[in-house]
């Protein structure tokens, strides 16, 4: 909700004609979503296999040290700016609609600047890891699951 917010503000500073800056405020989170899911969790071995820290099927267990070393080593790829022209074709290919004429245009104007912004702003490591039980955090209790 924060980053929705925060994201909705960026845009009605920079509102341009035919931009809608609540919806692209709204539509942010579900495009870094889409990222996310596609490029880091789809491609987390890849990731890991490009810090040198994982060969090509190995699973262990990391440090608190680790997961901020990792978030980092995340946080560069995902300021890339090759990165983030992959990740804008990647969103104007597959996150609009075939009816939403001004999508692609609009993922093209917004989304790079946009999501610089949010990652410089709500990504950030050493908050991101400190928040799971390898560095120190409660563990969460198991859920049960839902009938």
């Amino acid at each position: 909700a924060v980053v929705s917010t925060q994201s909705k503000q960026w845009y009605q500073r920079r509102v341009s004609s035919g931009i809608n800056a609540e919806y692209m405020g709204e539509k942010y989170v579900g495009m870094i979503n889409a990222v996310i899911n596609h490029f880091v969790i789809d491609g987390a071995t890849h990731i890991c296999q490009l810090m040198g820290i994982c060969g090509v099927k190995s699973e262990r267990a990391y440090t608190c040290e680790e997961c901020i070393e990792g978030l980092d080593f995340v946080a560069e790829y995902l300021l890339d700016d090759m990165e983030i022209r992959e990740f804008t074709v990647y969103l104007e290919q597959y996150f609009c609609n075939p009816d939403q004429d001004k999508c692609p245009g609009q993922i093209l104007e917004w989304f790079p600047t946009m999501h610089k912004m949010a990652m410089e702003k709500f990504f950030i490591p050493s908050d991101i890891c400190h928040k799971e039980p390898v560095c120190g955090a409660p563990t969460k209790p198991p859920t049960k699951p839902g009938f």
